[in-house]
């Protein structure tokens, strides 16, 4: 049987406090609701979450699903009520894992664009900006380094070509 004395798992699952959890009937899977405004799937075998559900603009109050685990109803502060209904399109883990991590990435780094100050020469008169063929880039983004890292891969095989040609050559 389950000691219901020992905590056996636990999970930090929200940044704020988790209103509802219901199980999905006959199944190790079960949803999450918070006043983060988050709803979040999870395997209860693994203590992996699956997906994260968003759609509310406020707090998530209460979930409740159908007998089959096909519907997941959520009610919540902005005054909605939202339907779900599970679809055939397959779900990876690991990509909805990736996204998030890019996008709290992408909140670190528009708070580190927020903090910097501009430099001596920026908005000094110095330099007319008209005269300026490229400037520096504005705002980091994760796409904006994925760029990057292309162009220097770009950048390194012209350069092997380069030696290459030069070897030929010789």
């Amino acid at each position: 049987g389950i000691d219901h004395g020992d905590c056996k798992k636990s999970l930090f699952a929200h940044s704020d406090s988790i209103m509802q959890i219901k199980f999905v009937q006959d199944t190790h899977y079960f949803y999450s609701c918070s006043k983060d405004g988050l709803i979040k799937y999870w395997d209860a075998d693994k203590f992996r979450k699956i997906q994260e559900i968003t759609g509310h603009i406020a707090e998530v109050w209460c979930i409740d699903i159908n007998s089959s685990g096909q519907l997941l109803c959520s009610a919540g502060g902005d005054r909605s009520f939202r339907i779900y209904m599970e679809s055939n399109e397959p779900l990876f883990a690991l990509q909805e894992e990736q996204k998030e991590l890019e996008n709290l990435f992408d909140k670190d780094l528009e708070k580190d664009n927020k903090n910097k100050k501009p430099t001596a020469i920026a908005g000094s008169g110095l330099i007319d900006d008209s005269m300026i063929e490229s400037k520096k880039a504005s705002k980091k983004t994760m796409s904006a380094i994925e760029m990057g890292e292309s162009i220097m891969e770009a950048i390194q095989i012209c350069d092997n070509d380069i030696e290459k040609r030069k070897y030929c050559l010789k």
